[in-house]
C-alpha cells in the first residue's frame, strides 16, 4: 500500500528572494516596443483625425449661420420688393394713381 505521502502531488513552488533571476527575451521586448509604439502612434493619429473633423465642422457651422443670415436678409428684400410690385402693377391701383 502506498502511503499518504506518495499519493498527495506535490508542486513546486518558486521563491522570490534575493538571488531572483528574471530572464527577459530580447526579441520579446523589441516586439513589445513595436506594439506599444504602434498602439500609440494609431491612438495620436485618430485624436488628431478628430480635432480636425471638429475644427472642419466649427468652420462649416459658422459658414451655414453666414449663408442663413444673408439669405434671410435676401427673402426679406424680395418680400419688400414684392409689396412694391404689387401695389404698383396691380391694375385696379392704377386709376388711383390717375386720380392723383
Amino acid at each position: 500500500m502506498a502511503t499518504s505521502e506518495n499519493l498527495a502531488r506535490s508542486y513546486r513552488a518558486t521563491k522570490i528572494d534575493d538571488n531572483l533571476s528574471l530572464h527577459i527575451n530580447i526579441r520579446f521586448l523589441f516586439h513589445l516596443f513595436i506594439g506599444i509604439s504602434v498602439l500609440v502612434s494609431t491612438y495620436l493619429n485618430v485624436t488628431s483625425s478628430i480635432a480636425a473633423a471638429e475644427y472642419r465642422i466649427a468652420s462649416v457651422e459658422s459658414r451655414v449661420a453666414d449663408l442663413e443670415a444673408r439669405h434671410n436678409a435676401e427673402i426679406i428684400e424680395m418680400k419688400e420688393e414684392l409689396k412694391w410690385y404689387k401695389k404698383d402693377l396691380n391694375p385696379l391701383n392704377w386709376r388711383k394713381k390717375k386720380n392723383k
